[in-house]
């Protein structure tokens, strides 16, 4: 949802403690987003190689859940780019855990494959979230009750990550190459 429209949520965003946000100030929140996407590839990497993807990614979703407060909360520019920033680096988190919580939960053996269907959910999450924003802005004439409804999905995720469990080592074992081991842990 932000990703795809920091610039448009800073321009609709348009009077921000003062600051009246222009085209630039605009582009500046998607440099700012990018920066901060590849800095959460290496950091959430690394925490799910030391902690785990699900530790990990139950961690994510909680500071995404406070990325989308600071963005219904933001009244100055500042806010607006914390927000954008602490996004980006979720964001780029979830590229970096998300292969290694498919295998996993689902082994080496097809680990292509599998990526690929979750990387197509994830595709199809930032293209609805894409093209529901606009009529939620045209709405309420805000992108705050956007962000509303990213608190909710952070929510879901964060429970989510709680209730879904590993399989048992044997359904691993069973579909996995002979001699390859997923030496990830949970």
């Amino acid at each position: 949802m932000v990703i795809g429209n920091a610039k448009a949520i800073a321009l609709g965003m348009k009077d921000l403690g003062g600051t009246q946000v222009t085209p630039l100030l605009g582009t500046v929140a998607v440099m700012l987003l990018a920066v901060f996407n590849s800095v959460g590839r290496p950091i959430f990497g690394r925490s799910a190689d030391a902690y785990g993807p699900r530790r990990t990614l139950t961690v994510m979703y909680v500071v995404m859940l406070g990325a989308m407060a600071v963005l219904s909360l933001a009244t100055v520019y500042e806010g607006f780019l914390v927000g954008v920033a602490i996004t980006g680096v979720v964001f780029g988190g979830f590229l970096a855990v998300m292969p290694t919580l498919s295998a996993f939960f689902f082994g080496q053996k097809n680990l292509g494959s599998n990526y690929g269907v979750l990387f197509t959910g994830y595709g199809l999450g930032a293209l609805v979230a894409t093209f529901a924003i606009g009529p939620i802005y045209n709405a309420f004439k805000s992108y705050v009750p956007a962000f509303y409804v990213g608190i909710v999905l952070s929510l879901v995720g964060l429970a989510i990550s709680f209730l879904v469990r590993p399989p048992r080592p044997a359904a691993v074992k069973a579909v996995e190459h002979e001699g390859e081991k997923a030496p990830i842990r949970a």
